[in-house]
């Protein structure tokens, strides 16, 4: 599971697409191209850019997040295997966040 941008994206997406592209989970092992992916991938959210202000620096208004990476690892991926990667957003905005926090509201206003 993802929960925030790798700091060396050429790294993380090496061995994430090792991973995606593995024959039940194995590295150095490579699935066929009809084969199911094994590894499952979880992103906790998919922000492309997220708010940054420095003051030093008032022109630098965003910078690339978890959204940004997710994005790099599906292209260089799909142009390296010619496959597309399946994965599931768990965090925010997502279907599995708002049911959890629609479900827990009530707990969470009258602790």
């Amino acid at each position: 599971m993802l929960f925030g941008q790798p700091y060396m994206w050429e790294a993380n997406v090496q061995v994430y697409s090792d991973l995606l592209i593995s024959k039940n989970g194995y590295l150095g092992t490579m699935r066929g191209a009809s084969d199911p992916q094994d590894v499952k991938l979880y992103y906790s959210h998919h922000d492309f850019l997220v708010p940054h202000w420095v003051p030093e620096f008032p022109e630098l208004h965003g910078r690339y997040s978890l959204g940004g990476f997710k994005l790099c690892l599906e292209t260089i991926f799909k142009l390296q295997y010619g496959l597309d990667i399946e994965y599931e957003l768990t965090g925010k905005p997502s279907k599995v966040a708002f049911d959890y926090a629609s479900k827990n509201s009530n707990f969470f206003i009258f602790m």
